[in-house]
């Protein structure tokens, strides 16, 4: 698979894994009321009012963490083919929140079209 296939399918598969958390949101907040026993979001006492924070944490921890989990595991089962040495070892590291690099797991060469995606505009070049 291409850099730049690998590249569209980890947008596809990103927001697929943020919706994917946000589905499990209800579950969540059921096994906590129903299951547990804690307080109801959005009570009108203040235990309801510290789960409303409580849900509302929850519900961006899985939105974000759903989102990263999915390009992940993604990541760990397919992997870009390196222009460099030809094997399929091509992976995306991520050097900031929404920035990343793509790196050969076995020659550690760095893909230049990732250079444009650093703030300073150059790519680094240390090996994995």
């Amino acid at each position: 698979m291409t850099i730049r296939k690998h590249k569209l399918l980890v947008r596809v598969v990103s927001p697929l894994g943020m919706m994917g958390g946000f589905l499990l949101l209800p579950f969540i907040l059921w096994v906590a009321v129903a299951v547990v026993g804690l307080p109801r979001p959005g009570g009108d006492s203040t235990s309801g009012v510290v789960m409303t924070l409580i849900a509302i944490a929850i519900f961006f921890t899985l939105v974000y963490g759903g989102g990263r989990l999915a390009v992940a595991l993604f990541q760990w089962r397919v992997l870009a083919e390196c222009p460099h040495c030809g094997l399929a070892a091509l992976g995306l590291r991520f050097v900031t929140v929404n920035r990343g690099t793509y790196r050969c797991r076995a020659c550690g060469y760095v893909d230049p079209t990732s250079a444009r995606d650093q703030p300073n505009g150059v790519a680094p070049t240390q090996a994995l």
